[in-house]
């Protein structure tokens, strides 16, 4: 998985554009990982499904919608 957000990373720096919408699944360690702690879009760490609805999955439609709007990637 490193190589594809190393990947997404490029694409960003290379287009100017986000391509990579991080989300939390587990308790990996983001301090080795290049993908900033700012940029998460959400945290899903002990979510369930059960659960009543919070703002998580909220954030992470925005995250998607912005991406969606900003228009296709340019090719590099």
């Amino acid at each position: 998985m490193q190589a594809e957000i190393t990947y997404c990373l490029g694409r960003e720096n290379d287009t100017g554009r986000t391509m990579l919408i991080p989300i939390l699944l587990d308790d990996t360690d983001l301090d080795a990982s290049p993908v900033q702690r700012d940029r998460l879009a959400a945290d899903f760490r002990r979510w369930s499904p059960s659960a009543p609805p919070d703002d998580r999955l909220e954030k992470l439609r925005m995250a998607i919608d912005q991406t969606i709007d900003a228009g296709p990637a340019t090719s590099a």
